[in-house]
């Protein structure tokens, strides 16, 4: 986790900002960790990316707690 940390908010922010290049076109995502960051567990990361592709397209707050549940509801 302390290793992930420092990575979180920019996993959010391109999440965030890819979206919002690619407008509702977007009909995945994929999220992809290369280096020694894919030695770990990465399921942070993709919640983070997750939280950042949906935070303010949906009507409810996404989250990193949330983020999982939207992602498998609109089936992801």
């Amino acid at each position: 986790m302390e290793q992930l940390t420092p990575f979180l908010p920019l996993a959010q922010q391109l999440a965030t900002w890819r979206w919002t290049c690619c407008g509702s076109s977007v009909e995945r995502i994929e999220a992809e960790f290369l280096g020694r960051i894919a030695d770990l567990d990465t399921r942070l990361l993709t919640l983070a990316v997750v939280t950042g592709a949906m935070r303010g397209r949906t009507e409810q707050d996404v989250n990193y707690v949330n983020a999982g549940s939207f992602a498998q509801e609109r089936g992801s």
